[in-house]
């Protein structure tokens, strides 16, 4: 098994073809088909469900995927880290979800960095993809949000992946509404009052909860629009009776107009409903320095944005 065939199963898993992945990497079919059989016959395990429609991956096929990634993103990280040492290249990366104080904290970073030769990536993924990064080492640490009902999955998740996290606070999630909406003038809202409005998420690919940038998911509500950027979801939070849940709303810049957006506390089961942020680095590295001052940087961030919410020790 070589990892030039893990990339050849990683890519027909993404193609859900043989053919068409084989005309993504210049090769030919049969090359690939060949490939395959021999990772298969060497681990004795079936990948792929051939069909005249194309491929599809077996129950160990989709057990297996997430370690060929994993293996994979390690091979490529070790390479670019060590291969061309002679440039003196800087590399540094973060994976977060869609966090504005996280952002925030990057502008600064980026605006004290003074290397000429560099490489800095700021990736925003759903929280398994975060945990992925920093395990193989392709980001040098993750930030993210969980709710308590999470705690068990995030505890598992940082024992397999050999992970430490430090909690930054414990932030109330709101609802972003317009300030002309029917229910602007609640003191605070619940999933009942809002059913039969639109609910706007940001997600990462598609709309499913697991690829949702929202911390709250309401699958039974009847009208539900998924978007994928923020000006969009601003747009529609600012001229229709749509709404949308999180902890602080994603605001760049350059966004005018945003005067008319109120925030309303969201109660669920007669509760305030509190979420962790936190982030996640890997025990088996040394903290670059890079890292510890965007730590600084985060902490103060998420100190602003969340003043009367700090992690309890």
């Amino acid at each position: 098994m070589t990892i030039q065939n893990l990339r050849y199963i990683i890519e027909i898993a993404r193609c859900h073809s043989i053919s068409k992945a084989a005309k993504s990497l210049f090769m030919t079919q049969s090359a690939i088909s060949n490939a395959v059989k021999e990772t298969e016959a060497e681990l004795g395990i079936q990948i792929f469900n051939r069909t005249s429609h194309g491929v599809t991956l077996t129950f160990d096929g989709e057990d297996f995927l997430p370690y060929c990634k994993e293996v994979v993103a390690k091979m490529d990280y070790i390479q670019n880290r060590y291969q061309h040492r002679s440039a003196a290249r800087m590399n540094f990366s973060i994976s977060c979800q869609y966090l504005p104080f996280a952002v925030r904290a990057y502008r600064i970073f980026l605006s004290e960095f003074q290397d000429t030769s560099f490489e800095l990536s700021f990736w925003e993924l759903p929280a398994k993809e975060i945990f992925q990064d920093v395990n193989s080492g392709r980001s040098e640490l993750g930030v993210f949000l969980f709710r308590d009902d999470q705690v068990p999955e995030i505890r598992k998740a940082l024992y397999l992946h050999d992970l430490s996290y430090t909690e930054l606070a414990q932030p109330p999630v709101y609802v972003f509404l317009n300030r002309k909406h029917p229910l602007s003038d609640h003191a605070f809202l619940t999933p009942e009052d809002l059913s039969s409005f639109p609910y706007v998420t940001l997600d990462y690919r598609n709309g499913t909860e697991e690829n949702s940038s929202d911390i709250v998911s309401f699958p039974d509500f009847k009208q539900s629009v998924h978007v994928c950027d923020c000006h969009t979801k601003l747009a529609l939070l600012k001229n229709s009776d749509a709404f949308c849940v999180g902890t602080e709303l994603y605001i760049d810049l350059s966004c005018a107009n945003i005067n008319n957006i109120t925030a309303i506390p969201l109660h669920l089961q007669d509760r305030a409903e509190t979420v962790h942020v936190g982030y996640i680095t890997s025990k088996k590295r040394t903290l670059h320095e890079l890292s510890q001052r965007y730590i600084q940087l985060l902490t103060q961030e998420c100190q602003s944005a969340f003043p009367e919410k700090q992690p309890v020790h």
